[in-house]
């Protein structure tokens, strides 16, 4: 679609203009100084027509644009309604104007988002003074190229976004409401652009959408100092005019103080009902790890391999594998006994697995596991596994919480749910459990207690927590006082990794007198 010029709005490439020593004054104090630049925007407001944004800047602003022109990566957690989207494009456009042959990419959570954002920006260059403004060589919904070779181009994310573009500055608009595979995927694929180059600039900003995503990661690693990130928060009550009246308003008319903490207090935990504490879970995100490698089509993600003479524990929660929910094995390796310490050996999520193949696997990650000692929930098809584990692989190592004949594996009473749950959250809060799969940590953070009953407050399921904290529930049986031989490694002769080819179901049954 051809450019539609005129001598007010879009101008004509390679056009010749008088100057006067004050526009001369204007472009030099302009291209040094991103603020003055500002006084010449005009941008849409809600309420008050077209304003000029060095008007309106509140000092939150005019600290977050001095940061992005004096630091490379930048992390920004700011509540709704803050402006930060419209002050971050008018960065890109002064940084587009005054910097030649530069590929600024705006990517958004949503394409629409992006071009929405990219829309204000072309108000901005049209509502600048003519000799402000480069001459325009493309001018679309999704990009605007100027004559001195700069571009701004948007796009929503997804895992190619940008791939292969040599960009000197991307802006990374909602990184929290991106799906999170999709946006590590994303940052895998451009971060080398970025980290190769002396210069080129990546900022990310938005506001939170729970914890362990890759903005959560990000921003929590800045305030740390695990990361090479500038970090800045936003909250409501930083915005003139926003008073305790108003914030007690927005909760009535939302409906939801727990949405409100997210929005506007920025707030990674926005239920305040989370079975763990902000504390635990906080200390859960410094613990996260990728595995060392996955097995089994990627059901099973390890990151630790036994070594002799160590311990493990296995907690189990079954499922039919008809692709509804998963069913999870959670394996740890006991550190100490006192104080407890456990830590993540490997986690298997799978909503495909039948049970008789989840027997199998169960069987054999305990032999894996120098003989770990299995924690497995015997409600409704959980029976199915536990028999399997119990009579047809004849694994000893399965706890029996009642009589063998009658009770194989753990009933999931209210009872005993309890006391497994309570058990868990106090080994995390203790900092004795220590969580390294990010999925499980994902669920942890949106598991809640209603009405005496425990469940994930998403629809992102909490059947890994549900594995895990039957593999808590072992910790407080009477395994360690009367039991502890269980415990005993046998002598092998050689490494039995392999899980499905190298190691034999009958294991058991060929060594059983019965």
């Amino acid at each position: 679609m051809s450019i539609r010029y005129d001598d007010k709005f879009v101008k004509t490439p390679g056009m010749e203009n008088e100057y006067t020593s004050e526009m001369i004054s204007d472009l030099v104090k302009c291209s040094e100084d991103v603020l003055y630049f500002l006084n010449f925007v005009t941008i849409v407001t809600i309420d008050g027509g077209r304003k000029k944004l060095g008007d309106l800047l509140y000092p939150f602003q005019k600290k977050m644009i001095k940061m992005c022109k004096d630091h490379r990566y930048l992390c920004f957690l700011f509540c709704r309604q803050s402006g930060k989207s419209t002050t971050v494009g008018a960065f890109a456009l002064w940084y587009a104007i005054f910097h030649s042959d530069k590929f600024i990419g705006i990517a958004s959570n949503k394409a629409s988002s992006a071009k929405d954002l990219l829309r204000r920006i072309k108000i901005m260059y049209e509502e600048l003074p003519f000799y402000l403004k480069p001459g325009v060589i493309e001018y679309n919904k999704q990009s605007i190229e100027f004559e001195n070779g700069s571009k701004i181009e948007t796009a929503g994310t997804t895992e190619d976004t940008f791939r292969g573009r040599a960009a000197a500055m991307l802006l990374l608009d909602e990184t929290a409401f991106v799906s999170d595979g999709i946006a590590r995927e994303f940052y895998t694929s451009i971060y080398p652009t970025i980290s190769s180059s002396e210069e080129a600039k990546i900022i990310i900003i938005s506001t939170p959408n729970g914890v362990f995503n890759l903005f959560h990661e990000i921003y929590s690693g800045a305030e740390a100092g695990r990361n090479e990130y500038k970090h800045m928060k936003v909250t409501w009550d930083m915005i003139p005019g926003r008073t305790k009246k108003w914030r007690d308003k927005q909760i009535k008319n939302m409906g939801n103080l727990a949405k409100f903490k997210q929005e506007f207090e920025v707030e990674f935990l926005g239920s305040s009902n989370t079975l763990v504490s902000t504390a635990g879970i906080e200390f859960i995100n410094t613990t996260i790890e990728d595995p060392q490698e996955t097995d089994l089509n990627d059901r099973l993600r390890i990151y630790h391999k036994p070594r002799p003479g160590e311990k493990f524990l296995i907690g189990v929660d079954p499922s039919k594998g008809s692709g509804a929910h998963d069913a999870s094995i959670q394996i740890y390796r006991i550190d100490s006994f006192k104080p407890v310490k456990l830590v993540n050996a490997a986690t298997f999520q799978s909503n495909t697995t039948d049970t008789y193949e989840l027997s199998s696997i169960i069987n054999r990650l305990s032999i894996y596991y120098n003989d770990a000692v299995i924690g497995a929930e015997n409600n409704a098809e959980g029976s199915t596994v536990t028999q399997n584990l119990w009579w047809i692989f004849e694994n000893p190592n399965l706890y029996n919480s009642g009589n063998k004949e009658n009770e194989i594996g753990i009933r999931a009473t209210s009872a005993s749910k309890t006391k497994a749950v309570i058990t868990m959250k106090k080994l995390i809060e203790d900092g004795s459990l220590i969580v390294k799969d990010r999925e499980t940590a994902k669920q942890i953070s949106t598991f809640i207690e209603k009405n005496g009953k425990f469940a994930s407050s998403t629809d992102g399921g909490d059947d890994l927590v549900s594995g895990l904290y039957w593999m808590c529930y072992l910790i407080d049986t009477e395994l360690f006082e009367d039991d502890v031989d269980m415990f005993k490694n046998k002598e092998e002769d050689e490494d039995v990794w392999g899980i499905l080819s190298d190691i034999d179901d009958d294991y058991y049954i060929e060594e059983s007198s019965w």
